[in-house]
């Protein structure tokens, strides 16, 4: 497979790095990679896929607005679970001068 493998993405925290299956080219004729194998790669390892062509820029703001919307879920369950967390925790009080 012309895919790097997962196993060297090893980021110390999880937005280090936000693998995402990208196919450059689409504007060309042939592929390299097939579309339905690059796809399926992506699904199996719950990784956004989007087809790019940096020539006509198809796809390439697509590409861009995908990741986004992968950092807002990440923070979103990351929120979550912040919550669940301090749910039955009891607020300290602060000392305020006035």
């Amino acid at each position: 497979l012309p895919f790097l493998p997962l196993s060297l993405l090893s980021p110390p925290s999880p937005l280090s790095s936000l693998p995402a299956v990208v196919g450059n080219k689409i504007d060309l004729p042939r592929r390299d990679v097939d579309q339905k194998l690059a796809s399926t790669y992506a699904k199996t390892h719950n990784m956004p896929y989007i087809e790019t062509s940096a020539k006509t820029r198809q796809g390439v703001d697509d590409a861009f607005y995908s990741l986004v919307r992968e950092i807002r879920r990440w923070k979103e369950v990351k929120n979550d679970d912040t919550t669940l967390k301090n749910k039955g925790k009891k607020k300290k009080s602060k000392c305020r001068l006035l």
